[in-house]
């Protein structure tokens, strides 16, 4: 393992960019692949929509070598295991072209994020050019220099730079700026707007964000500051000085994980602005391949939750829509009995409602006078009818009215709980649950695939160190389980008093150390709830004995007695044990 810099990773008030493939980058993963030269083209294996993998048959074994032109995670570099795909266009031509050809060579041009992989075939040479451009990205297939097939084929409709069409000759995309062994100040002077790491990025060709703040750390500039004049001329010679080592091939791939574990970055050599982060030896597919697994894992569950959330958010919508039009039913059912006794005034003073009449003004039964409102083209008797008629219909909503509002409140309870669940939840497993109960519900439509098994069946869960343990639910499935078949009857059971939360439960409390692991127990229960950003929150303490499903109600909708309230400030533990 290599021994970490301790230098800080950013300069005041700036965050660093995080790893990007660039062409530094690719020609570390270059290098690794020499030793695949002689290889045989075992078999092309396809790799989602965006790209394809080769097998290549070397040394008594087989290495996949991916190259993938994903939008974002656009990459070239060896993996030990790829997912099922399905077949795709281009690796079918790929595959009919090249499966049994040897690999002549594997190149880059420097400073360029185009890599280049050479076959013989018994038709002649033949050469698979990946361009890792972000969404530019594209996989071409070339005989002789001219293209046979692109992944993208690219018309003169879609760019005026240049073709990427079958029967066409194949040109490299233009290189407009100067590559790291060549940049000057002056160049840098050009583009000095912004933060400085961005003016370098933006100056030089070949660079990601990552290595065009180095680049200022290395020089004693402020990334985020501005580009001066002494910062060009000292951030050009670093460049050069990087640009220098990649020409000459000095790779040494770092691998680097957060306090965690998990892998954070990935770098050709190591970098002084990363110093924050454990650095170990890796090789660069390697670090690439566990680097962008982990962030392509998150960015997935982010998609999830916002996915879930905006499901959520509709139907609290709708059901907000359908609260408002109940509580006009409710207004106008609330007066029922003057309907009823309009009818009857109508009836009582017939004679005085003359033809095409549009106001009766009468004494109403307690004496005092009423105006009843009268439809011109109807007759007295059938305006009192009109009056009986919504009456009873007013009257029948007032029946009914009070257990469907409850029903709906009920509704929106379970929606603001899985909203505050979704935006809680820590992993995809927290998700599943949640989705489970969206499509319980109705709210969501089960997915096509099987579903997966929750990898914890009963939530979230602490030791404290007094000797308790907290049981934290995740869905209101996962509530009902936790209360009603977790908790004993003597267990403490705890909730964000009136705000969505989850339950939690906590066993093993007793005497004074029971006491403080109950206050522990209600910090925890606060963070879970949507007084999480709050200061204080209230959360209510019962035994579980005292809590009651709601007859009816949703999982996890209960009604609980025998409460004290705690406030405390929300927050985990620091010394637990956490599953």
């Amino acid at each position: 393992m290599y021994r970490g810099t301790g230098m800080s990773a950013a300069a005041p008030g700036g965050v660093i960019p995080h790893s990007s493939f660039d062409s530094v980058t690719l020609a570390a993963v270059v290098a690794e692949c020499q030793d695949l030269v002689g290889a045989r083209l075992q078999q092309v294996l396809p790799a989602g929509p965006n790209g394809l993998a080769l097998a290549l048959r070397t040394g008594g074994r087989t290495r996949r070598l991916l190259l993938s032109t994903h939008p974002r995670f656009g990459r070239v570099h060896l993996v030990e295991a790829l997912e099922p795909a399905a077949p795709a266009p281009f690796a079918q031509l790929v595959r009919s072209r090249l499966e049994g050809a040897r690999l002549a060579g594997v190149a880059a041009p420097e400073f360029e994020r185009i890599f280049i992989c050479s076959f013989e075939t018994l038709e002649g040479p033949y050469d698979l050019i990946a361009e890792i451009m972000g969404r530019h990205s594209n996989l071409i297939l070339c005989a002789g220099g001219v293209i046979v097939g692109a992944l993208k084929q690219i018309g003169p409709d879609r760019s005026r730079v240049r073709e990427v069409l079958p029967q066409r000759p194949y040109t490299r995309p233009p290189q407009p700026r100067p590559t790291p062994v060549a940049v000057t100040a002056a160049d840098l002077a050009r583009s000095a707007d912004g933060p400085a790491w961005r003016a370098v990025f933006e100056a030089v060709s070949g660079i990601g964000p990552a290595l065009a703040w180095e680049a200022c750390v290395r020089a004693g500039a402020d990334p985020n500051g501005p580009l001066d004049e002494d910062a060009t001329v000292r951030v050009a010679s670093s460049l050069r000085a990087i640009g220098a080592a990649v020409a000459a091939a000095r790779f040494d791939p770092v691998l680097y994980r957060s306090a965690d574990g998990a892998p954070a970055a990935y770098a050709p050599f190591l970098l002084v602005s990363l110093g924050h982060l454990r650095p170990e030896r890796s090789s660069m597919s390697a670090a690439v391949e566990a680097v962008v697994q982990g962030t392509s894992e998150r960015a997935r569950f982010e998609e999830m939750r916002q996915s879930h959330a905006a499901t959520v958010r509709q139907s609290l919508e709708r059901l907000r829509r359908t609260l408002a039009a109940v509580a006009e039913d409710a207004q106008e059912a609330a007066g029922a009995d003057q309907l009823r006794e309009h009818g009857e005034l109508i009836l009582a003073y017939l004679s005085l409602v003359a033809p095409g009449a549009a106001v009766l003004e009468v004494p109403g039964f307690d004496g005092e006078p009423v105006s009843i409102l009268l439809d011109p083209a109807r007759s007295g008797v059938e305006n009192a009818q009109a009056c009986f008629k919504r009456y009873a219909k007013a009257a029948a909503a007032r029946r009914r009215l009070p257990e469907w509002q409850a029903a709906l409140e009920a509704e929106r309870a379970f929606l603001e709980g899985a909203a505050t669940a979704i935006a809680q939840a820590e992993n995809a497993d927290d998700l599943w649950e949640v989705e489970q109960d969206l499509i319980a519900s109705g709210v969501k439509r089960r997915a096509r695939s099987a579903g997966r098994r929750r990898a914890v069946a009963s939530g979230r869960s602490f030791d404290l160190p007094g000797g308790g343990r907290v049981h934290v639910g995740r869905s209101s499935r996962e509530n009902d389980h936790l209360t009603f078949e977790v908790a004993g009857p003597d267990d403490f059971w705890l909730h964000a008093r009136g705000m969505p939360g989850a339950h939690v439960i906590l066993t093993g409390a007793r005497g004074q150390a029971g006491e403080e692991s109950v206050a522990t127990a209600a910090r925890i229960a606060a963070y879970y709830s949507d007084g999480r950003s709050s200061t204080r929150v209230a959360v209510d303490v019962t035994r579980r004995r005292f809590v009651r499903r709601i007859r009816g109600g949703r999982p996890g909708q209960v009604h609980y007695s025998h409460e004290r309230t705690l406030t405390v400030a929300p927050g985990l533990p620091s010394k637990t044990s956490r599953s």
